[in-house]
């Protein structure tokens, strides 16, 4: 009764976040770049296991000493669970919210992310522990709130709002943790792009982009010291989208991604994790819907998380994305530098 208590404490709070957002209309090619990589970017900054601070006998997942004898540094939560509630409130500034060459646009970004997944721990299966993930993401991207308000250019002037969305999202997947580190990871997600503000051609609420999204990851993880590990990781996807203009398939791609990153244990409480990401996007179609448009995308960056409790995080975090692209003369190249901080908790029952 207390966990259910809890939980509802968190979905109400949630919802009045999410009301807080509702007020949109961008492009399907800008907004799903900059959720692709926000997500990419988050997902690089968190330290890269649920922490148990105060200890100094990690496991990359549940009972993993028993397998293949002690560790150091991190520790997964010995608890077996089956449930997973997280909220994430990010705030950050960015120097280019329109991912654009020319004149961009600097704003200030507030998105807040609810996840919630039946997720239970992970259990032996073979010579490794299998761990099977299926629920929901719920993710809303507001601009300009307490920084540029305006779209610099526009004739009349648009409130930098317009470009407020949502993205919605079901995902089932699995991670198969293998000994000596290995990871293998599977997911499928399709997601949901809804714009938040009306416009004078069309309501709030509109979905404006879906997608399919297979992927395939392998991670390795490298003792370095006792308080730091190194992580190499090597993933690939496929886009199978539609986008509400012509012609609909536009953002089909697939993206291949290679990373590597450093957690450092400062302290019990405080982890530091700097780290670098490549991305190489095929689309059959270029922006004009001519053949073949190819990005590379360079990503830099780094956090620092303090561990209030076990469950409870604040971030600060600074990345650089440096886009090239290759074939399409319609298809800005953009440099975009983001700083900012993050509130995170995270409930497991």
């Amino acid at each position: 009764m207390k966990n259910i208590s809890k939980l509802a404490g968190i979905l109400l709070t949630y919802c009045v976040l999410a009301g807080l957002s509702a007020y949109a209309q961008p492009s399907a090619p800008t907004a799903t770049q900059q959720a692709q990589n926000f997500q990419n970017n988050m997902e690089m900054q968190k330290p890269f296991l649920t922490l148990y601070p105060g200890t100094n006998a990690p496991e990359t997942y549940q009972g993993e000493n028993a397998d293949i004898g002690e560790q150091h540094i991190l520790r997964l939560l010995p608890r077996s669970t089956l449930f997973m509630v997280s909220l994430d409130s990010e705030y950050l500034y960015t120097d280019n919210a329109l991912l654009t060459t020319a004149n961009p646009v600097s704003s200030t970004e507030f998105v807040n992310t609810l996840v919630a997944a039946f997720a239970p721990t992970p259990f032996r299966m073979g010579p490794g522990r299998f761990a099977p993930e299926f629920g929901y993401t719920g993710q809303w991207f507001d601009y300009g709130l307490g920084g540029n308000s305006k779209l610099s250019g526009a004739t009349p002037p648009t409130p930098i709002d317009s470009i407020d969305f949502n993205v919605q999202s079901a995902f089932g997947g699995a991670k198969y943790y293998l000994p000596d580190n290995w990871i293998l990871y599977g997911q499928v997600n399709y997601n949901w792009y809804f714009q938040q503000n009306s416009t004078a051609s069309s309501p709030s609420g509109r979905m404006f982009y879906r997608e399919l999204v297979p992927d395939l990851e392998v991670e390795r993880l490298i003792q370095v010291t006792h308080r730091a590990v190194l992580g190499l990781t090597a993933a690939g996807d496929w886009h199978e989208s539609w986008q509400i203009n012509d012609p609909h398939d536009l953002q089909n791609r697939a993206d291949g991604l290679l990373s590597v990153f450093l957690t450092y244990q400062v302290t019990p409480k405080l982890i530091v994790q700097p780290y670098y990401r490549f991305q190489y996007s095929y689309y059959p179609k270029d922006s004009s819907g001519g053949p073949v448009r190819q990005d590379l995308l360079n990503s830099f960056g780094g956090s620092v998380t303090w561990f209030f409790t076990p469950n409870l995080s604040f971030r600060v975090f600074a990345n650089d994305d440096i886009e090239h692209v290759r074939s399409d003369s319609f298809a800005p190249d953009y440099h975009d530098w983001n700083v900012g901080a993050d509130l995170a908790y995270v409930f497991r029952f």
